[in-house]
């Protein structure tokens, strides 16, 4: 069986030197990467720089970047016949489009003020600001800088068209959520991507001694977990006895 597992924190450029990232480590990703192979799964693991590696040999592919990993998961899919998918990684929701300074953006909207009326004039004298990047490396003598930045694409959403057989398992990450909301929002996710489950945790329940998971299915029913193994090896014990029913 073919398992595809994505993993880490992705990475968006602001220059040539700076980069905006989050805090995923890869390990829980690992973790369901060495349960799938200790049932004899083949892995293709997709992960980011800086992710854990599974222990178990698994086909790995480094990323950088959200369109990176849209490549990559592209490439595997179209050259193999996956059977599941689990989407750990945390895929960054916006990179940087240019870097202004507010100095400049300010005398912008002074000389043209008596012109702005809506929204939209306010875009366009954005869009005329100069770019603070485009010698590859903004100076650190800016004392006021902005990122306008843009939205990534949006991985999950073009999965099931990848591999329209496969399982797959969306990941949803919200902080100080209730529990009911934490369960709405990431069954929300599921139905809007066509997912199979999606695994649902909340910053406040990850520590070094815990990792609280609620594995969602189609019907909004749910397993709770307390830790990563044991997210790990329920998803994994799920998975495995539906394929084989199939």
């Amino acid at each position: 069986m073919n398992v595809l597992i994505t993993a880490g924190g992705t990475r968006e450029n602001i220059d040539n030197v700076r980069a905006i990232t989050n805090t995923s480590t890869g390990r829980l990703a690992a973790a369901i990467a060495e349960a799938f192979a200790k049932k004899g799964a083949d892995i293709f693991y997709v992960c980011s720089e800086s992710a854990v590696l599974p222990l178990s040999k698994a086909a790995a592919v480094r990323v950088v970047s959200a369109r990176d990993t849209e490549i990559a998961i592209s490439e595997i899919t179209r050259s193999n016949s996956i059977d599941i998918i689990v989407h750990c990684m945390a895929i960054g929701d916006y990179r940087t489009r240019r870097a202004i300074t507010a100095e400049n953006l300010a005398e912008l909207i002074l000389a043209e003020k008596d012109r702005l009326n809506n929204y939209d004039d306010i875009l366009r004298i954005i869009g005329k600001a100069p770019s603070a990047n485009e010698s590859g490396k903004i100076s650190s003598t800016h004392d006021n800088l902005m990122l306008v930045m843009e939205k990534t694409p949006k991985v999950i959403a073009g999965l099931r068209n990848l591999a329209p057989n496969a399982v797959i398992v969306g990941f949803k990450l919200l902080c100080d959520a209730s529990e009911e909301r934490l369960i709405d929002t990431a069954y929300s996710l599921l139905r809007q991507n066509n997912c199979d489950y999606v695994l649902a945790n909340d910053c406040a329940g990850i520590n070094e001694n815990g990792h609280i998971g609620y594995f969602i299915d189609i019907n909004k029913e749910y397993a709770k977990y307390n830790t990563k193994q044991e997210i790990a090896n329920g998803i994994v014990e799920t998975i495995w006895n539906k394929k084989k029913l199939s």
